[in-house]
């Protein structure tokens, strides 16, 4: 159903004008969805309403920084999202001076860092229309790798893999109240996730939409009427906000929210809360009365996220389910084929798997299963053919990953017979041999000679004495 609605979503964008104007921008979307395999992890930290108040210690942003450098320390971190109400008075430049650049100056030269637009961010002017965003414009502008003043915009990661939408939710409310950034918003909205390609979206508001504050249930219920049947529609996947100085957790209508407004520890609820009718279920998690930033880990699967106090422990932790479409086959190794002799031991065929997702695998020798059980990525499953008698075998490897992806691997087995070999052995009796003519070897010649001379010499010996 949600990849039926992601297709209708597309055709939408033939007929539905993307509206950019001076307080929207959207930032490149990719020409495609990145293949699962090629996913690779990442890290970023949620955190907010750290509205400091000028007591010169252990303030929201002196808290916060301190935490998000720790994590920092220990963390790849790829951007910093902020769910607004930076500042306790966003129209005052001495605060940003005071005390948002001294601490936060470093941190946001290092990474990526975005801002949903609190209440707090306004300055009211002559009328419920008329609001200045000059100074927390000119100062969110500065941050790194953040191309916009805008009030609100959307971002990918290079990865393709998640759509960021930043909104403000200002507009409905107090000073902020703008009827028409209301509609110009929506329908910008609207628009871009219509477009997006991406498979998982997160959205981030100041303003949530469930809670623990019994004071704002009439506000949560406007945000609800506003953006509830769009989030649905467009299956996001995760809702991020603050306001609220707590950390609340709650599934409804299949996305996760999270209020992570807890840079200021101003504000202890009762636990479970009361007084919410149906806004709370068996399941939520809520938290009060401490300072804390969440460090979500986004994957293949989804988002791992944990939330941290102040002394580095993790409070609370949960999981996002929103995986990637698989549409890959599991990438398996292919070992040559295979000749021995009946009998010799040791002989198998082993294959390597690899996959995001598990699955499960099944070998079949001559179309009849022998082994079956599952594996997960970068297992290595060994088929022992030791025990096959003469002939020639086909053997075949499938796996199949937890999307329904399959790949096959075939193996030739060939077993010889055993080779007899006779061996004829023939032995040649010594034998003398008597020649009645002169050996030719060299030494008798010798001798004759020697015998011939001691002749005459005796004969010349018996002449002379006659």
């Amino acid at each position: 159903m949600k990849q039926f609605k992601k297709l209708t979503s597309l055709l939408l964008i033939l007929s539905i004008t993307v509206i950019m104007t001076s307080n929207a921008q959207t930032i490149a979307q990719p020409e495609k969805q990145m293949a699962v395999q090629a996913f690779e992890p990442y890290k970023f930290i949620a955190y907010g309403d750290t509205r400091n108040t000028p007591t010169g210690d252990n303030t929201g942003i002196e808290k916060t920084s301190v935490m998000i450098e720790d994590v920092m320390a220990e963390h790849d971190i790829a951007f910093i999202l902020h769910v607004g109400d930076m500042m306790d008075s966003g129209g005052s430049q001495d605060e940003y001076d005071d005390y948002w650049w001294p601490h936060m100056g470093d941190i946001v030269n290092q990474v990526p860092f975005y801002v949903a637009a609190g209440n707090h961010e306004y300055v009211p002017l002559s009328g419920p229309d008329d609001v200045d965003l000059s100074v927390f414009r000119s100062n969110v502008v500065n941050l790194n790798n953040s191309p916009y003043s805008e009030q609100f915009f959307s971002f990918d990661q290079p990865n393709g893999d998640t759509h960021f939408i930043v909104l403000n939710g200002v507009y409905y409310f107090e000073h902020g109240m703008n009827t028409t950034l209301q509609a110009e918003q929506y329908a910008w909205m609207e628009a871009d996730l219509a477009a997006t390609n991406a498979s998982r979206i997160v959205v981030m508001n100041h303003y949530p939409l469930y809670g623990a504050s019994i004071a704002r249930i009439g506000e949560r219920e406007i945000m609800r009427n506003e953006f509830l049947d769009l989030f649905i529609q467009y299956d996001v996947d995760f809702v991020i906000a603050g306001h609220d100085h707590q950390v609340v957790h709650q599934y409804r209508n299949e996305t996760d929210h999270l209020i992570i407004g807890a840079g200021t520890a101003a504000y202890t609820y009762p636990t479970p809360p009361q007084g919410l009718g149906n806004e709370w279920e068996d399941g939520d998690y809520a938290i009060g009365g401490v300072y804390a930033i969440s460090l979500v880990e986004v994957t293949a699967a989804g988002f791992d996220v944990d939330v941290i106090l102040d002394n580095g422990t993790t409070v609370y932790e949960f999981f996002v389910d929103a995986a990637m479409p698989d549409d890959v086959a599991p990438d398996l190794t292919s070992p040559s084929d295979l000749s021995f002799t009946v009998g010799d031991t040791g002989k198998e065929v082993s294959w390597t798997v690899t996959d995001v997702n598990s699955g499960t695998y099944s070998i079949t020798v001559d179309g009849v299963e022998e082994d079956s059980g599952p594996w997960n990525s970068g297992d290595t499953i060994t088929y022992d053919v030791s025990s096959f008698a003469v002939g020639t075998y086909s053997v075949v490897f499938n796996a199949t990953d937890s999307a329904g992806n399959s790949a096959t691997d075939t193996v030739q087995v060939q077993v010889s017979d055993v080779v007899v070999t006779t061996t004829t052995t023939t032995t040649t009796a010594a034998a003398t041999t008597t020649d009645d003519e002169p050996s030719d070897a060299p030494g008798f010649e010798i001798l004759i000679g020697l015998v011939a001379s001691l002749s005459l010499a005796i004969l010349y010996k018996r002449k002379k004495r006659s």
